[in-house]
């Protein structure tokens, strides 16, 4: 994919100046919340800069060099800030007495959060099948490097969840002792396996670079 087509530059220049206004709002509703809602004010900023960054780019230069990486790596940014910024939102807003169950749960049917994943999810579709096509050996590192990287990601969903209990419990037991180096073993190879996975990801959407053998 050398550049973006003409005929979308304009709406994703749109989309990408949308998410920057709903960045600043966004940061401006956290600054006045109290106490200072800091990482939400933090991923909103993000969510701006963002926004700014890929209409900017669509308007100045269609995005030339690097299109469908740039369009996933902007998209991706939206979903992951638009995700983690609402999640401290509802823990400040509640005071903190709420668990990270019921804050995704708040998420889920969150309107400002489903609107920016739409966005984001968008762009990954675009970036997805502009670069890819029918080209066997990026798909496959695609679907390879998802699959590794969203092994970790599901094991931190459940630690926030149905297995934050069983991951925090006080070590006062041998058997407690090999739960935690276990843990502590676990964790560092799913370090390991997203770092593998999102290479993939990124090397699917490389130009005239060969993916991972």
């Amino acid at each position: 994919m050398a550049e973006l087509s003409p005929k979308l530059r304009m709406p994703v220049a749109g989309l990408g100046a949308v998410m920057t206004l709903s960045g600043v709002v966004g940061a401006l509703l956290a600054a006045r919340t109290s106490p200072l809602a800091y990482s939400t004010l933090g991923f909103e900023l993000v969510i701006a800069i963002g926004g700014i960054a890929l209409t900017v780019g669509v308007l100045r230069t269609g995005l030339r060099s690097g299109a469908a990486i740039g369009l996933a790596a902007v998209g991706g940014v939206w979903v992951a800030s638009s995700l983690l910024g609402r999640f401290a939102w509802h823990v400040v807003q509640s005071g903190g007495d709420i668990s990270p169950t019921a804050a995704m749960m708040r998420e889920a049917s969150d309107p400002w959060v489903l609107g920016r994943c739409a966005s984001g999810a968008f762009l990954g579709l675009l970036a997805i099948t502009s670069v890819l096509r029918k080209d066997g050996a990026r798909w496959r590192s695609l679907i390879l490097g998802s699959a590794m990287a969203g092994v970790p990601l599901a094991a931190g969903l459940w630690a926030l969840t149905a297995g934050q209990g069983y991951v925090l419990a006080p070590a006062t037991t041998g058997s407690d002792a090999i739960r935690v180096g276990v843990l502590l073993v676990g964790g560092i190879a799913l370090a390991v396996l997203f770092s593998v996975g999102v290479q993939w990801i990124v090397s699917a959407f490389e130009e005239n670079r060969p993916t991972p053998a």
